[in-house]
């Protein structure tokens, strides 16, 4: 038993010894971390950065994050023949030599990425074939090759060798073959380590100096294996196979250093294989550790492999040492890996749970903190009870410390503790309530909950705190706070419930999870969900902070830290970190997503220099208070984990800080081991992508070399691409950030965090520029960053002879628009010209038509004058002489009128204005007297006229004048080119066709005349055209407008034209016309007797002798003076005649005069008929006088002007007095029966005393509302009863008892007989008369006529015509 607590003393004392003298920290690179191979034997670092590692299993490329291994390739002739990779060497060139057992020397092809084997003689011994052991350069840039052979001296530049043959015992020359290492000094001296001595090459003799073990001589070399060279301030180091020896500056002697079992300052091994010079000490590696030698005193301070330190050297044998430049220390080991020691790197201290190990750690959840006087720290577990930390030892002493009632298998739950002023350690647990450890006899008691003053009233206790007053306030998990007054020994409680006796009421919920006081003596009590409390015990008030009063998330309160300067740091669950200002009153918060890694705080600790330092759930945490800035530590920074416990850390009276996780525990010297990585991060690309696919550099390849040494990219147009690129950081790379820019593509730099990989697509062809920068974990910048050249090749077309070819063909193209915009200038200019002359042409030829209408309209009042006086003369003489030669007169002045309408028919073609007006009519009849009218021009030129027409009549729909026109064109121009002897004929043809209420008629006119040219037939439809070299004595050519206008006419009603002709054989034309047919023959229908219409004839018959006795009086306006007394003249037998000589003296004498019926001109100085006619209509003095209006305009439009200016009827000139004689008659004939219709409705004369009878005034309001609705669509039975305020019933009984008809059937037969009267006193179309009437549609007019009179209206109105002209 006493010798095991021996060994336990020896054992504890032995690890004291070592944690006191390991003061550097080191972290390890494996194969698991991707190093090629654990057995490191050199390591260098090349001038752009990489770092490189020759390990057993080939050649190691570190860059900070990723390892890029170069091994054999059996596939690959450029690769390694052998795998282990022995030493390196980079040239004053920048050429990276590399040495291997076996595979000879290689050349790092930069451009290619590739190794490259060295070829040299065939020798056997030759460094391409040789087992290479060291490589080093000399003064003059050649490459000493040190092998098993001898050494080799490579001139890279000349490729010159020479070779150094070992010869045994001869001077000046070296006895061995194996060389083990190389080294020049600080003269440039070469030095060279072998198996047996150390040598020293003399340039001047070209040979070698030797330096041999002699077991005679203390102060020589300690043994012939030199495995190492190196010089620190100014002095030779050699590591040999049995200690490091130190030569004089003389040369002659010899100082060694070996390892001594009895001397903890000595070596801690003889067998020395590195050497490395780090400022005033010596780096030493040798098969039992890391020996650091300060070469002033002799001291050796040793660092070996301790399994309980995991930031302990990883293995006993350092192979190779390398001292960065940049402050990192590099140790390659055997079968360890490699060992790395950075001054830049803060580096936690760690304390990990090790079920194994007795001095350790009890439980890895840590919970809790307390420091005692000595200061250790009490250190208290989740389940694994209580520790003591021994900081001088590192290691842990185990407290047991055991609960009453056991709930659980675990060990006690401890969740905070406090060591108060009477060195008593209060302990809160989890369910087991509050537990009070005497530590200086080791005695505790228990308190659990309870309802008295004696107790506290919850068994979950998650913070406690000492006031300065000495009371401990005790914060439990729903029951509030609970304060014990030592001096009483009694508790009093803060409680959310109703508090009773020995209680207060608490403003905020009862989780309690953190408890502060400031430095005025209030008491902050930070709550799980409710906010903070603070209480200032005199008064015994609260006052609450919480969201509802700050606007600031702080309602979970973890976390509690009064500053330096007095302020209030608040640490929530999630929400991040805030500060109440004590000066402002008000909250701040430092929880921005992009600066605070995480929301969730769970202690908060401030250092000696002001900062606040924080352990969250991905970390620790340090916010620079000054300059508002945090910087994050992680698990590269030694953490245990990133996740920490709430509430656990504790800052010592020495400043350390302790933060508790649940791995362990962490602790940290902010003032010494908080180090800044001031080293500017190398920036490199590492891979090309286009298309989604890795490039390599090849000839026919984008990259011309490999990417991290490429200087320009060259893609094709659309190719997508991206760059990947890193920065070489070997402090905390995953902290790397960076940023690029493709100009001129990208305006700004792109800032992209820890991204390393740019996308491009669809660049547009041209040259680009892409540059990245990149900072280290510390927020160092390399503002100069790494640039690549990018050209996008352009496609065919965008290359600079298409360019060149798209210019030419651009500048051809404007010269092209140039001469065709030129050329359509001119064509431009020439149809202006044109069509100013056109329009010039076309004034003149308005001027012309109008000239000729004018002249037309001034011939037709003559014509007027001549055709009148014809027809009366015809009518009144009965002698054949005399009545054959008026019938000449009135036959070509009917020519004439057909002449002038034809002018004016050829006005209204150009201006469009002719339409078609259909009427009913027999046309062969209708033919035969248009053709009968050329007869007299027959017999007086001598020429045969020859009409056939079909017997039978045929009615049909057509324009009679238009026609007429047809005939009179084509029978004129037959009887112009036909000479004397020759024939005219006209035949006329029906045609059947499908449709049956249609048929086709055609009548051919053919002569024997001149005929027509073959080559001319088709222009002489065409307007102006003229026949022309007739040839012939007193055939002159027309005006050119008689066909077009016919072929016009012609198809205006959907017919055609056609000639057949030969040039002295005459012509053939043929007319085919598609007419409706109304009617096979005319009707013949006896008319029935009638009483009604006879005793309404009669009446009007009555009505009219009376007007005739009366001589009715007619106002003639008309300026043309013999006009007007020709047509008084001829009424002046029947009428009572006063002239007016314009539209005003008209308006004049009507007013005075107060006519009958009035006639008038239409186109008249100072007042024109239609206005005439509107003041006449438009005056109710007025008004119901009917006008006639004349006119020389034959127009439609015209028309439809003057009876829309409210004419009763319109007569063209000239026209027939017949005609004249009836629409007079027929006006005022209607204008009486009107008014003795009205009367004989109105009035009954009774021979004693005129009485209207009720049914009569009924009947006159019901004729009254009938006509005064009848052109209304929409009047109704419905109408009619409203307007006599009557059931629709009632209306019918009445108009049934009175007339014996039924409402409609009565209104219907209102209308009929009016529209019977206006059959026989107007000249009304049946279609006027039937709207006229009041109905709808002509169809339903001509059937209910039918149905009332048995007869169609037109029959009705030839049969009364008949009758009249009977009587």
């Amino acid at each position: 038993m006493v010798d095991r607590l021996f060994l336990i003393v020896v054992t504890i004392a032995s690890i004291t010894m070592q944690c006191q003298g390991q003061t550097i920290r080191f972290t390890v690179i494996t194969s698991h971390d991707g190093l090629l191979s654990n057995t490191v034997n050199a390591i260098t670092k090349d001038r752009y950065g990489f770092l490189w590692f020759a390990t057993a299993d080939g050649l190691d490329r570190f860059d900070g994050t990723e390892h890029k291994p170069y091994r054999f390739d059996p596939a690959d002739k450029s690769g390694f023949r052998s795998k282990e990779v022995t030493c390196m060497y980079e040239d004053e060139a920048g050429g990276f030599w590399v040495g291997t057992l076996g595979g000879g020397l290689y050349l790092f092809d930069r451009a290619h990425d590739q190794f490259r084997p060295f070829k040299g003689s065939t020798a056997n011994n030759h460094p391409a074939k040789s087992y290479i052991k060291s490589i080093y350069g000399d003064g003059h840039s050649k490459l000493w090759i040190g092998t098993t052979d001898g050494i080799w001296v490579l001139d890279p530049k000349t490729k010159k060798e020479k070779f150094y043959q070992p010869g045994k015992l001869k001077a000046g020359l070296i006895s061995s073959g194996i060389i083990l290492s190389i080294f020049r000094d600080s003269q440039q001296r070469m030095w060279i380590g072998t198996d047996k001595g150390l040598y020293l090459y003399n340039e001047k003799s070209d040979s070698f100096i030797a330096f041999r073990h002699d077991n005679n001589n203390a102060s020589g070399i300690p043994n012939d294996g030199i495995n190492t060279i190196a010089e620190c301030q100014h002095r030779l180091w050699i590591g040999t196979n049995d200690g490091l020896s130190v030569l004089s500056p003389d040369l002659k002697s010899f100082e060694t250093l070996k390892y001594s079992p009895e001397n903890d300052s000595s070596l801690s091994g003889n067998l020395i294989y590195s050497i490395a010079a780090s400022g005033d000490k010596i780096w030493v590696g040798t098969e039992g550790g890391l020996n650091i030698l300060d070469p002033l005193s002799g001291k050796v301070k040793r660092y070996n492999h301790d399994d309980k330190d995991k930031f302990s050297v990883s293995s006993k044998s350092i192979r190779c040492i390398y001292n960065d430049s940049e402050g990192i220390y590099w140790l390659g080991t055997y079968q360890g890996g490699v060992d790395k020691y950075d001054k830049n790197l803060t580096l936690f201290n760690s304390k990990q749970n090790n079920p194994y190990d007795p001095a350790g750690l009890s439980a890895p959840f840590v919970s809790s903190f307390a420091e005692n006087k000595e200061g250790d720290l009490f250190v208290g577990t989740d389940g694994g009870g209580l520790n003591l930390f021994h900081t001088k030892s590192g290691l842990f002493s185990h407290i047991a410390i055991k609960a009453k009632a056991k709930s659980n298998s675990a060990g006690l739950p401890i969740l905070t503790m406090m060591l108060d002023r009477r060195e008593q350690l209060w302990i809160g647990t989890f369910q087991d309530g509050l537990f009070i450890y005497n530590t200086q006899t080791g005695n505790y008691q228990q308190l659990t909950a309870g309802t008295d003053i004696n107790h506290i009233n919850h068994n979950e206790i998650f913070s406690i705190k000492e006031s300065r007053d000495g009371k401990i306030w005790i914060g439990t998990n729903g029951g509030g706070v609970n304060v014990f007054d030592p001096k009483t020994g009694t508790f009093f409680k803060y409680t959310s419930a109703q508090a009773n006796g020995g209680e207060r009421k608490l403003p905020v919920n009862g989780y309690i999870r953190a408890i502060e006081e400031d430095r005025e003596g209030n008491i902050w009590i930070g709550t799980y969900g409710s906010g903070i409390a603070v209480l200032t015990p005199a008064t015994q008030k609260f006052r609450v902070y919480n969201n509802l009063t700050t606007g600031m998330a702080i309602d979970r309160a973890f976390s509690l830290l009064e500053d330096q300067n007095g302020n209030m740091w608040i640490g929530t669950a999630g929400d991040g970190l805030f500060c109440f200002n004590q000066k402002t009153k008000k909250v701040v918060s430092y929880s921005a997503p992009e600066e605070l890694p995480d929301g969730v705080v769970h202690k908060l600790l401030e250092d000696n220099s002001g900062n606040i330092w924080l352990s969250t759930d991905k970390g620790i945490c340090t916010f620079n208070t000054t300059l508002k800035k945090f910087t994050h530590y992680s698990a590269c920074n030694g953490l245990q984990n990133n996740a920490f416990i709430d509430g656990s850390g504790i800052r010592t009276t020495k400043g350390l800080l302790f933060f508790g996780g649940d791995k362990g525990f962490n602790y940290i010297d902010p003032q010494q081991e908080v180090q800044r990585n001031n080293n500017v991060p190398p920036v490199f690309f590492t891979s090309l992508k286009v298309n989604n696919s890795t490039v390599l550099s090849g000839n026919k390849s984008p990259l011309k070399e490999d990417i991290s040494v490429a200087k320009q990219i060259d893609l094709d147009y659309k190719q997508n691409f991206s760059i990947s690129y890193s920065a070489i950081n070997f402090t905390i790379p995953q902290r790397n950030q960076y940023a690029y820019i493709l100009k001129p593509f990208n305006k700004n730099w792109n800032y992209v965090g820890s991204a390393t990989t740019a996308y491009y697509t669809n660049l547009d062809p041209g040259e680009y520029t892409f540059m990245v920068r990149a900072c280290n974990n510390d927020g160092v910048w390399n503002n100069v960053g790494t640039q690549i050249r990018i050209v996008i090749h352009p496609p065919i077309w965008m290359t600079w002879y298409a360019y060149l070819l798209y210019a030419i063909t651009a500048l051809a193209a404007l010269l092209f628009i140039r001469h065709r915009g030129i050329k359509k200038l001119k064509g431009k200019l020439a149809l202006e010209h044109e069509r100013r002359e056109a329009e010039r042409l076309h004034e003149l030829d308005l001027l012309k038509i109008k000239f000729i209408t004018n002249l037309s309209h001034e011939f037709r009042t003559p014509i007027s004058l001549i055709m009148a006086p014809a027809d009366k003369l015809l009518a009144t003489h009965k002698d054949e002489q005399t009545t054959g030669q008026l019938a000449v007169i009135r036959r070509n002045a009917r020519r004439l009128l057909n002449l002038v309408n034809q002018l004016l028919d050829f006005r209204k073609l150009e201006e469009q204005e002719l339409k078609l007006n259909l009427g009913e009519g027999e046309i062969n009849s209708f033919i035969s007297d248009v053709v009968d009218s050329f007869h007299d021009l027959s017999e007086s030129k001598n020429i045969t006229l020859d009409f056939k027409a079909p017997e039978d009549k045929l009615f049909v729909r057509f324009d009679h004048d238009k026609v007429e026109r047809i005939l009179f064109n084509l029978l004129s121009n037959a009887f112009k080119f036909t000479l004397p002897g020759g024939t005219v004929s006209v035949h006329i043809t029906q045609h059947p066709i499908s449709q049956t209420d249609k048929t086709m008629l055609e009548f051919k006119i053919s002569d024997t005349g001149i005929g027509i040219d073959p080559h001319r037939k088709h222009l002489i439809f065409k307007r102006f055209y003229q026949a022309e070299n007739t040839d012939i004595e007193n055939i002159k050519p027309g005006s050119g407008i008689g066909l077009s206008i016919t072929k016009e006419f012609v198809e205006m009603h959907g017919g055609s034209i056609t000639v057949e002709s030969k040039l002295g054989n005459g012509s053939d034309f043929s007319v085919l016309l598609p007419l409706e047919v109304f009617a096979a023959k005319p009707v013949e229908i006896e008319l029935p007797v009638n009483t009604d219409v006879k005793e309404k004839d009669q009446r009007i018959k009555r009505n009219n002798a009376q007007a005739l006795t009366d001589r009715p009086v007619l106002l003639i306006v008309e300026d043309n003076d013999e006009f007007r007394y020709y047509i008084k003249d001829n009424l002046l037998a029947q009428y009572k005649v006063v002239e007016a000589a314009n539209g005003t003296e008209g308006w004049d004498k009507a007013l005075s005069c107060h006519p009958d019926l009035i006639i008038s001109d239409v186109t008249m100085p100072f007042m024109n008929g239609i206005t005439l006619s509107r003041k006449i209509k438009a005056d109710k003095r007025t008004s119901h006088i009917p006008f006639i209006m004349l006119t020389a305009c034959t127009g439609e439009e015209e028309q439809l002007r003057g009876l829309e200016s409210g004419a009763n009827d319109y007569l063209t000139k000239p026209f027939n007095f017949d005609i004249l004689n009836i629409k007079i008659k027929n006006l005022l004939q209607l204008n009486t029966q009107l008014k003795n219709t009205y009367k004989k409705q109105l009035t009954v004369v009774h021979p004693d005393i005129e009485v209207e009878s009720s049914g009569e005034k009924f009947l006159n309001r019901v004729i009254n509302y009938i006509d005064g609705n009848l052109n209304n669509p929409k009047f109704s039975v419905v109408d009619l009863s409203e307007h006599l305020s009557m059931s629709r019933g009632a209306l019918y009984t009445k108009i049934f008892d009175l007339t014996g008809l039924p409402p409609v059937e009565f209104i219907r037969s209102y209308k009929l007989d009016r529209a019977a009267i206006l059959l026989l006193k107007s000249d009304l179309t049946v279609t006027q008369i039937a709207y006229e009437a009041g109905f709808a549609t002509p169809h339903y007019f001509s059937r209910s006529f039918k149905e009332k009179f048995n007869m169609l209206p037109s029959d009705y109105r030839k049969m009364e015509n008949n009758k009249v002209m009977a009587l």
